[in-house]
């Protein structure tokens, strides 16, 4: 009668340790969902109460940003009322052009050398030259359109710039030096190549539209895919971590109870 007494309350606690682990696991998993909850919701918030426009509702987007309504977020292509630009250079006309001029320098870098089986190796210095960015010259046009209101162009930070290949044969014929249909050679120690944005390009941003007047403002932007997916993913690793954990508890109370019997 006292062993099994004693054998039931050996498992009666090993029970209530293992539930209580679990209770504490499953509590920082609540905790962290909450935590990822009020980040997505501090993220989404502005966006959520934004005036959203698209091609379906184009003809309230001006009415809107002449209202000053406050925050709004826009989705279309972006045109320009003004004239295209164009380059020598390259075909096309274009909303935006890059150079990006790089120069061809030199510095030194370490490396291991004069290696010996007992001694190890020296750190030596050499020259290395290679191509490095050297500076952005942008040009783009006066004024853009989207969804029907006109803005300045200095409002957008043209995230759509794409690599433009340049007419090499051209560049040949005025003996500037070409490395293939990427890069004009400036000198032998100064090359750039192009950048550009086309004419309607997609874009999507927030704006605000106050007393202040219009503006561009990155922080209304839908919430990011990438902690809603972190939020559940998480989530689901610690409760299945947590009744792992706590199996394994109980699995190692009721064999360490099993050895003191004996």
């Amino acid at each position: 009668m006292a062993s099994s007494l004693s054998d039931f309350l050996n498992n009666r606690n090993a029970i209530i340790v293992s539930v209580l682990a679990l209770l504490a696991l499953l509590g920082l998993t609540a905790w962290q969902w909450t935590w990822w909850s009020n980040a997505i919701d501090s993220e989404g918030r502005d966006y959520r109460v934004a005036l959203k426009f698209d091609e379906s509702n184009a003809k309230e987007f001006p009415y809107a940003v002449k209202t000053q309504q406050g925050k709004l977020y826009a989705k279309g292509k972006i045109t320009s009322p003004d004239k295209l630009l164009t380059d020598t250079n390259i075909d096309g006309k274009w909303l935006a052009i890059r150079k990006v001029y790089q120069e061809y320098r030199s510095h030194t870098e370490k490396y291991l050398c004069n290696c010996m089986p007992k001694k190890g190796c020296d750190v030596c210095s050499r020259t290395v030259w290679d191509w490095e960015f050297d500076k952005n010259e942008d040009r783009s046009v006066p004024r853009v359109s989207l969804l029907g209101q006109v803005f300045e162009s200095s409002l957008f930070d043209w995230k759509q710039y794409k690599s433009c290949k340049i007419k090499q044969a051209k560049q040949q014929k005025k003996g500037l030096f070409t490395d293939d249909d990427t890069y004009v050679r400036a000198s032998p120690t100064r090359r750039y190549r192009y950048e550009t944005v086309a004419n309607g390009v997609a874009y999507e941003g927030g704006f605000v539209s106050d007393h202040k007047g219009i503006r561009s403002d990155s922080s209304i932007r839908p919430v990011s895919g990438f902690l809603s997916g972190a939020r559940i993913f998480i989530t689901v690793l610690l409760v299945i971590g947590s009744v792992v954990a706590s199996i394994m508890l109980l699995i190692n109370l009721y064999q360490r109870t099993d050895f003191y019997d004996r």
